[in-house]
């Protein structure tokens, strides 16, 4: 059998998983698409604790990374599936910059084995990148989202960046920082944090607390067999 019969074939048992307008460009672009699915059912992780931040997930990665059958990634938190424009993007090591081959270097033990990938970046539920690519992983695997009572989770939030992270450089109540989230007023107090990503955090708690607006995205592409609520 010729290789551009093999690749035929390929083509055939993957259109499913496929756009229409695959099938009408060329040789090349072909081969790359397809290369890259291939990578995607190797390399997406099986296990995605998705979300939401401050929300106790490091609890449930803990428990299940000590798994036999589970491969925890080097960093609970890669964050390699962000948005190209979102500051928690790895910028040593993400999808849009390095390609999908560059996340194997987070699991050195993954062996030629059964076991499970994990991947604990709760900020993929608000990631446009990581929906777009598990929706197109072949193989099966489950994101967990787990979701925390919306005023707690934003005041958790805070008092670790505040705290924890040592990210403001001058002192800011909730009650203010609250404040100017609510109206939109985040941008006043800009120069306060430390790094961007923890900025970009806190001016968006407040929408990223309303779960609904991202889960309903989830569900739709993924379906309510392979996307789990923990609460």
């Amino acid at each position: 059998v010729s290789f551009s019969t093999c690749m035929q074939k390929i083509v055939k048992s993957l259109s499913k998983f496929l756009d229409v307008k695959f099938l009408k460009i060329g040789y090349k672009s072909k081969r790359f698409i397809i290369y890259n699915i291939i990578l995607m059912s190797e390399l997406i992780p099986d296990i995605v604790i998705g979300g939401s931040p401050k929300s106790g997930t490091s609890t449930l990665y803990n428990m299940l990374a000590t798994h036999p059958g589970i491969v925890e990634c080097k960093s609970k938190e890669p964050f390699f599936f962000m948005d190209v424009d979102n500051p928690h993007r790895n910028k040593k090591a993400n999808f849009h910059e390095h390609g999908l081959d560059a996340y194997r270097n987070y699991f050195p033990d993954r062996n030629a084995d059964d076991r499970l990938w994990i991947d604990g970046t709760t900020h993929y539920l608000y990631s446009d990148t990581a929906l777009e690519l598990f929706s197109t992983r072949p193989r099966p695997y489950h994101v967990y989202f787990m979701l925390r009572e919306p005023a707690s989770r934003v005041y958790s939030s805070f008092q670790y960046t505040k705290n924890n992270k040592g990210a403001m450089k001058w002192d800011i109540s909730f009650s203010r920082m609250l404040d100017l989230m609510m109206n939109d007023r985040c941008d006043e107090v800009r120069d306060c944090f430390v790094y961007e990503s923890s900025f970009y955090s806190m001016k968006n708690e407040i929408k990223w607390s309303c779960y609904v607006n991202y889960i309903k995205k989830w569900l739709d592409q993924l379906g309510s067999d392979r996307v789990h609520i923990i609460l």
